[in-house]
């Protein structure tokens, strides 16, 4: 089942969009259809567990496409007509139904754009692209003793692969797999990454080293200017910050004091939370916790700034942490490692959790940088395996954002313990806004059945 699922964009998996009504927006399906809409309570209930699947392990690779002008010149008179000597022609059996790849033209004798965009589909499905040798369509009507399938109704086109009609089709398959790779160069695999990819790099890890987080705006940017498909976006991020991601790890644990142990076991708690908590989250629905993070972090936030001005006594300028209060940190840490893995940022409720705990708000960015260098790796190995990603995307994110991590974190180093909270404030504030408006548009998202 879960091949038939792309957490990158639940709405396009296959589980979702073949017994969805075609009225719906569904592919079709020869059991026929189970949803007419996707408002239906099974469709969205499954749309809900697919969302929550983690995208790098659930993302199919690229398909590769067939030539449709190719077929239309070269293929199309195959199905067409021109039967071979005492044969009968493929209109003779599949001019409709399931797999109707040869209708019969309305004028009679050639097939209108839209006829042979609709034959073009069903062919499609009857082929694998890019492997001739198990498409259904080529085995039907070849020989069993060339290769072929046992069963066929009709007769044997072809009796061996070497037929120079069977070889042209094959070659036609077989080029998908090279489409696709030609594609992935126009979609941003190969050349240099643009001024505003490394733009992108810089600014957005810029930020990241303050502790504002680098996907949000990256994601916005790039949904803004198109640089990559939007299914590739999480790779692109994952592979392209972890670079940067990990040289703040590096500098913020050699430039700010931490007690050792109390960096190892609140980076190890995270990391742990996110191997070994992420079954548990990803069954939670997300915009509830989205919610309720997003409203503590205000609260938190509020307390902060009464501690700014003297209202309040919150934080302190410790950098270790022993006992019952190194347990409850290292608690609070594994379930924000957990979160991580379905989307909740770790960057501002670290801070929280740090500061309410007594420590310096500064010992937050070894420990935070350190748990996101140890998890992006892993994450990022995953999406290049599957190939959902923007190589020359993901290279401008490393090479802006490494120059861009230097400069931040100096101006961490250098700022005072009430300038730190001031920075604390601010990050949790956005964090929080950016919380409670992706729980509002999910959750309408839903209401309206779009899945996203």
């Amino acid at each position: 089942v879960t091949q038939l699922v792309n957490a990158s964009d639940p709405a396009s998996s296959k589980l979702l969009l073949k017994p969805l009504s075609t009225d719906a927006g569904g592919e079709g399906h020869t059991g026929g259809n189970y949803w007419d809409s996707t408002n239906d309570p099974e469709y969205q209930a499954i749309l809900e567990w697919i969302e929550l699947l983690p995208a790098a392990d659930f993302t199919p690779p690229p398909e590769p496409m067939l030539d449709f002008e190719f077929y239309r010149a070269c293929v199309q008179p195959v199905v067409m007509g021109n039967p071979r000597p005492g044969q009968l022609p493929c209109t003779a059996c599949h001019s409709g139904g399931t797999i109707g790849f040869a209708p019969r033209p309305a004028n009679g004798t050639s097939w209108s754009d839209a006829e042979a965009q609709r034959a073009f589909d069903v062919i499609s499905r009857l082929v694998i692209p890019g492997n001739p040798e198990e498409s259904r369509w080529l085995l039907k009507p070849l020989h069993p003793d060339g290769g072929g399938s046992y069963t066929h109704n009709g007769v044997r086109r072809w009796q061996t692969r070497d037929d120079p009609e069977w070889q042209m089709l094959a070659a036609w398959v077989r080029a998908a797999a090279a489409a696709t790779r030609a594609g992935r160069e126009r979609d941003g695999w190969r050349g240099r990454p643009s001024v505003f990819e490394l733009l992108v790099g810089f600014g957005t890890n810029f930020f990241d080293t303050l502790g504002i987080g680098s996907f949000a705006p990256t994601t916005s940017l790039f949904k803004l200017k198109k640089v990559v498909p939007d299914e590739e976006i999480p790779g692109t991020m994952m592979i392209g910050h972890t670079p940067p991601v990990v040289i703040q790890a590096f500098i913020f644990i050699a430039i700010i004091s931490v007690e050792p142990t109390t960096l190892f076991v609140l980076i190890a708690a995270a990391v742990l939370g996110a191997w070994l908590g992420a079954g548990i989250v990803a069954r939670l629905p997300r915009y509830r916790i989205q919610i309720g993070m997003g409203i503590a972090l205000l609260i938190a936030a509020a307390t902060f700034l009464m501690a700014i001005f003297g209202i309040a006594a919150v934080g302190g300028a410790a950098s270790g942490l022993s006992g019952g209060s190194l347990a409850l940190a290292a608690g609070c840490l594994f379930v924000l490692g957990a979160l991580m893995t379905i989307g909740i940022g770790i960057y501002a409720p670290t801070m929280i959790v740090v500061s309410l705990m007594g420590l310096n708000p500064a010992v937050a960015f070894p420990i935070m940088m350190g748990a996101s260098a140890f998890l992006m790796p892993v994450a990022g190995l995953r999406f290049l395996k599957a190939g959902r990603y923007g190589l020359r995307a993901a290279l401008g994110l490393a090479i802006g954002g490494i120059p861009a991590v230097l400069i931040a974190a100096f101006i961490v180093r250098s700022l005072p313990l009430n300038a730190m909270r001031w920075l604390v404030v601010v990050v949790v504030l956005y964090a929080a806004i950016a919380m409670l408006r992706s729980a509002v548009h999910e959750r309408r998202s839903r209401a309206t059945g779009t899945g996203g």
